[in-house]
């Protein structure tokens, strides 16, 4: 299954499970070498291109509960 993760800036992204499959629940984390400054854009494309998801967010999550 084709994917990617980019990442602008000095923020690493994980993503649980990787490979994720169609109807998974997939957890991201962050994590930066610095205390970046909020507040941070989230996009989430489709392999086709299609954005299903955008948010901006506050804080990072920078752990996996």
């Amino acid at each position: 299954m084709p994917r990617t993760i980019e990442n602008s800036g000095d923020i690493e992204t994980q993503a649980e499970p990787d490979p994720a499959k169609a109807g998974d629940v997939v957890s991201l984390t962050f994590r930066g070498d610095t205390d970046p400054a909020p507040p941070f854009q989230l996009r989430v494309r489709a392999p086709s291109g299609k954005l299903i998801v955008e948010s901006v967010l506050r804080e990072l999550p920078t752990s996996v509960a």
